[in-house]
């Protein structure tokens, strides 16, 4: 781990080689690209029946780190076009002046196929991350912006001003809460602590206190605009949250077993609150969001 973690620090402090950018329209971007985070039901998984399909909630966090072998490091650079369609740049230098956004991924994933009604859409990252995002506006031309020492040198020279942030993808404690930088003007002590943060909180996935709640992270598309068809047909109906968490613990309080009293008082109050859907239902659903809210304050789920 403590070789990767190198790997990872020297991959986004050093870069990649300087070439001639080439923007390629999102539509048809057809390497991995980074997208915002959407939620994952299920998986498959082996068991001595043969593969079977699990929620991924239905899993200890143990057995989905062990279901998230690959693992790597990646940058992506996209601009926007006078009309505001997104391009990603196949180098990374700017070209010209002009707004950039810089992501730098480290993923712990496994690949599946994305499917939207029945349509495989895509190859997918399902899994967990750190992500820094670096939003920039440069007023020269040819820039290169490939690691994170390059964009502090290139800000130190008032060549560029942004934002820097960092996004904590599926991983949660209240430690790792704690080690989380505030969203930073762009410079070399916000790069500090980024690089400090992504250290510390890479080096705590495997504690035990940790939650691993898998995502789709990264997309390979298979057609034009698979991201937008995700999006509307996926992310609309399904939505894994951390109001969904709580219930699903006071449901099933080590992951797996059901608590036969917990149940009857979920059960219960949907009754009481006029719906007619299952447990897993109301747990997974998007529109059963608002429930959710009221049921763990009814029943004080925050407090037990």
């Amino acid at each position: 781990m403590k070789q990767l973690l190198t790997l990872f620090l020297i991959f986004i402090s050093v870069g990649c080689a300087v070439t001639t950018p080439l923007q390629i329209a999102d539509t048809q971007y057809r390497n991995y690209k980074p997208i915002e985070p959407i939620p994952v039901k299920n998986v498959e998984v082996y068991t001595s029946n043969g593969f079977v399909t699990k929620p991924w909630a239905s899993l200890t966090d143990s057995a989905i780190r062990d279901l998230l072998p690959n693992q790597s490091a990646q940058i992506a650079m996209r601009t926007n076009d006078l009309t505001g369609k997104v391009n990603y740049l196949t180098a990374s230098i700017t070209g010209q002046a002009g707004t950039y956004e810089v992501i730098m991924d480290y993923m712990k994933y496994r690949i599946e196929d994305v499917y939207a009604q029945n349509e495989v859409v895509g190859s997918g990252r399902i899994g967990i991350g750190l992500r820094v995002n670096a939003k920039v506006i440069t007023n020269k031309a040819n820039l290169n912006l490939s690691s994170l020492t390059n964009l502090g040198l290139e800000a130190s020279n008032n060549h560029l001003t942004g934002l820097l942030s960092i996004d904590i993808i599926g991983i949660d404690s209240k430690d790792i809460t704690n080690y989380i930088p505030l969203t930073a003007k762009l410079d070399e002590t916000s790069i500090q602590s980024a690089l400090q943060a992504i250290a510390t909180i890479k080096s705590k996935i495997w504690d035990k206190n940790v939650k691993i709640t898998p995502q789709l992270i990264a997309i390979n598309q298979s057609k034009d605009s698979a991201e937008k068809i995700i999006k509307e047909k996926i992310a609309g109906t399904y939505s894994y949250t951390n109001t969904s968490d709580l219930i699903f613990r006071f449901w099933k309080p080590n992951g797996i077993q059901i608590d036969s009293t917990h149940q009857e008082l979920i059960k219960k109050w949907i009754s009481d609150n006029g719906l007619d859907v299952s447990i897993t239902y109301f747990i997974n659903t998007n529109e059963m969001e608002l429930y959710r809210q009221k049921i763990i304050s009814d029943l004080k789920l925050g407090e037990k």
